[in-house]
């Protein structure tokens, strides 16, 4: 007698933001298509949404054109934050199980939809999935996802798969703190906040996405770095001080600052040259820390918003940078 054949999950959103990569969100929307058509269980009910960010988009639409299962949306210019977070006022809207905002920038693996249908069939509907160092299931709490030695991971891009049902009355967290540049990490915080924790599926991601080599920076792209992720810089503590638990909070801020202030003069150095998201966040990150821990507000300021300590950085960096190649 021959075993029943098991059934895949029924439905999987995928949404691919992007901007001036259009065509390489097209070969990411294309390789996920076909992993999903050459499935030899149940293939689920899918969809795949790029959702281009770069303004006049006439160049593209004859690549769009010829495509069967990918859906296109063409927005006007717009923040990546807000790119991203508008897939999470779809997930919101749409009939699926699963929603994957997924980063054009992440390689995928041969066989990895496969491996992640897999997973979730064989975990009972987990509310979330993310990918890590190994395959388990465990419930995600408040405490675990801040106190974690790298927390920001679950907020990046291409971290989490969510099941709709469970996280769509928090999907609005993500619209609501994108100018954080933490949205996804928002909707798993008020998530917690309201059901202390997530029933959570971690898939290895050594079986999900290509190691790519880090290319090497010179210190100006180090700086052009500091400018891009300012707002999320200062972002992530206004972000938790927002929606966590006064205590757990607290606990986080100490942490968070000790770890960090060696980055403090370098942020303080491309002050000038960010946009005004990053400048409200640093502000309300000042105003907070003051509230939070007096001695460590006081420390910042004589440390990093010294008159001497800014002019005197500002000269070394300015020599170091004057004799570095241009090539």
């Amino acid at each position: 007698m021959q075993s029943k054949k098991k059934e895949m999950p029924t439905s999987l959103y995928v949404y691919i933001p992007c901007h001036t990569d259009f065509p390489e969100a097209i070969t990411q929307a294309n390789f996920i298509a076909n992993e999903i058509n050459e499935l030899k269980q149940t293939k689920p009910n899918f969809k795949i949404c790029i959702s281009y960010n770069g303004g006049s988009a006439e160049k593209y639409r004859f690549l769009s054109e010829s495509q069967q299962d990918i859906q296109f949306v063409f927005n006007p210019p717009l923040s990546g934050d807000i790119n991203i977070s508008l897939g999470l006022l779809n997930g919101v809207n749409v009939d699926y199980k699963y929603i994957w905002i997924l980063s054009v920038n992440d390689r995928l693996k041969k066989g990895c939809i496969e491996q992640i249908l897999n997973a979730i069939q064989l975990s009972n509907s987990p509310s979330m999935i993310t990918f890590g160092d190994q395959s388990k299931t465990f419930q995600l709490n408040q405490r675990d996802i801040l106190l974690m030695e790298s927390p920001y991971r679950l907020g990046l891009i291409s971290s989490v798969i969510y099941e709709r049902e469970s996280f769509q009355d928090f999907f609005g967290f993500g619209i609501k703190y994108q100018y954080t540049g933490w949205g996804q990490l928002a909707v798993l915080l008020g998530y917690v906040s309201k059901f202390n924790q997530i029933n959570t599926l971690e898939i290895p991601s050594s079986s999900v996405y290509e190691l790519i080599q880090e290319p090497k920076y010179k210190l100006e792209d180090y700086l052009n770095n500091f400018v891009k992720y300012f707002h999320s810089f200062y972002g992530l503590p206004v972000t938790i001080d927002l929606i966590v638990e006064e205590k757990i909070a607290n606990e986080y801020w100490s942490k968070w600052f000790l770890k960090h202030y060696k980055y403090f003069i370098f942020y303080n150095y491309v002050e000038n040259r960010v946009d005004v998201r990053g400048k409200l966040n640093h502000r309300l990150f000042k105003s907070i820390l003051r509230e939070r821990n007096f001695f460590l507000f006081l420390s910042y300021k004589l440390l990093f918003e010294n008159f001497f300590v800014n002019h005197l950085t500002k000269l070394i960096m300015r020599l170091i940078l004057k004799k570095m190649p241009n090539d």
